[in-house]
């Protein structure tokens, strides 16, 4: 294939058509004197080398040149052939790393929906444990609620039914203790000879001493036949001069009661009357009181 002459051919052709354009006209100029064929001969022999001298230089520009050429040809085609592979090996890589990632980021994500979805399942699971749990504790608080009033209600009929049994009781204090004494003898003399009251040994069931404080005498409990015979005695307590004093007696349920509403401050007093508990408001009120 013939290629392009290129600028160091052109300088060449000009050198060698100037060379022979000099020596044609130094020729035409020196031909005038005829020279012997001696000179003649040496002359055109320098000529001739002259000539195959330049012929030489310029074939040995002409391979330099072609080298030149053909060589940067060769690198240009080398290196974008290099390129071309290194672009096509970096892309098979790029997408092989690509495929890679998709194929972990897909199975990734297959996991992780794996787990949301199982995650969902137990999340229904614990909600539907939970609306059991709560049906249970709405039923438990239900029942709570009915034991607790129903517990309520025991211990109001526990406590009304122990006050109902002391409803003939009265407790007596400061009555003076003695060794060997006997009480039922003790409290109808006090009340004949103190309240000028006259009652049978038979109206006394029971009379006994429980445990009080100490130094003091123990309280005693009396218990009569019956409760017009508490409510004449009752009625004669203030004219006891010997310092005994008598009260009913009320259960302990009913004493904390009566203890806690004299200490109200909307509550002006409070008694208790015929086993029940009863207070007056400081807006002039009665009402009866339920533990």
């Amino acid at each position: 294939m013939a290629q392009k002459p290129t600028k160091a051919d052109d300088r060449t052709m000009s050198r060698f058509l100037t060379s022979n354009n000099t020596k044609s006209k130094t020729q035409t100029i020196t031909s005038a004197p005829k020279r012997p064929h001696s000179e003649v001969a040496n002359s055109s022999a320098e000529e001739l080398q002259m000539l195959m001298h330049e012929l030489s230089e310029i074939k040995n520009e002409i391979k330099e040149t072609i080298r030149k050429e053909d060589l940067e040809i060769t690198v240009t085609r080398v290196v974008e052939r290099l390129l071309n592979n290194m672009v096509s090996e970096m892309d098979a890589k790029f997408m092989q790393k690509f495929d890679c990632l998709k194929m972990e980021s897909e199975t990734r994500a297959a996991k992780l929906q794996d787990q949301v979805d199982s995650l969902q399942m137990e999340n229904e699971q614990l909600k539907e444990v939970m609306r059991k749990k709560d049906q249970e504790m709405k039923k438990m608080n239900e029942l709570l609620k009915q034991n607790d009033y129903y517990s309520k209600e025991t211990m109001r009929s526990c406590n009304h039914n122990e006050q109902y049994s002391r409803k003939t009781n009265i407790r007596a204090l400061n009555i003076i203790e003695k060794k060997e004494e006997n009480l039922r003898e003790i409290f109808i003399d006090m009340l004949q000879k103190e309240a000028k009251l006259n009652i049978e040994p038979t109206d006394i069931q029971a009379i006994h001493r429980i445990p009080g404080k100490q130094g003091s005498p123990r309280p005693v409990i009396i218990k009569l036949r019956n409760t017009d015979i508490k409510r004449t005695i009752m009625r004669k307590k203030r004219e006891l001069k010997s310092g005994a004093r008598l009260y009913d007696d009320i259960t302990l349920k009913n004493l904390t009661l009566l203890n806690k509403l004299k200490q109200h401050e909307h509550v002006e007093s409070a008694w208790f009357f015929n086993c029940n508990v009863y207070c007056q408001l400081k807006n002039g009120n009665r009402i009866k009181v339920h533990m």
